[in-house]
Order: C-alpha cells, then sequence, then structure tokens
C-alpha cells in the first residue's frame, strides 16, 4: 500500500483565497524514455495522484470532479518524488 502524503492546497475562488488540508496518495513516477533508438523508448507511466481526504479549518470536504482534477495537477508538479529515500533503480552515484 502506498504511503499518504500532506498537502496544503490554496485555491481561489469569488470568496477568496483557501487553505485545504489534502493526504493523498501517489503512485511512483518514471518520466518514460522519448528519444534515441526505438527500441530503447516508452512513454511515462506512473504519478497518479488518489486523494484520501481534504479538509478546511478542521472540517471535512468533498470535492468536486474539477476540484480533484485541479488539486491532483498541483501535487503532481509539487511532490517530492525524491521523498528523501534511495531510488533502487538509480545505478549511478550523485
Amino acid at each position: 500500500m502506498a504511503r499518504p502524503h500532506k498537502y496544503v492546497w490554496c485555491p481561489r475562488d469569488q470568496h477568496g483565497d483557501h487553505e485545504i488540508h489534502l493526504t493523498y496518495t501517489i503512485t511512483p513516477y518514471d518520466p518514460g524514455n522519448t528519444y534515441g533508438p526505438a527500441e530503447s523508448c516508452y512513454p511515462p507511466e506512473g504519478g497518479e495522484v488518489e486523494i484520501l481526504s481534504a479538509e478546511e479549518g478542521g472540517l471535512s470536504l468533498t470535492l468536486s470532479a474539477h476540484e480533484i482534477e485541479t488539486a491532483s495537477d498541483a501535487i503532481f508538479q509539487d511532490h517530492d518524488w525524491d521523498d528523501g529515500r534511495p531510488d533502487e533503480r538509480r545505478d549511478y552515484d550523485d
């Protein structure tokens, strides 16, 4: 099972800015390889976000489909892919 993460999402609407606390999971992301010989190329995969909970001011929220998509995009862009853990697939030294 994927480890849950926390994220503070700050959308803006007609009532102003909001601070929504999200708990989510995200699958490992592989950016793929889109250059070089065809036999070495493959598409990106992973990076799917699942929002487990949303709260604002300590109250539980139900997000609309549009809000889920927008929040998931923000999470994907801001997620710490390194996450402080070594990458098992890495075969080089930094």
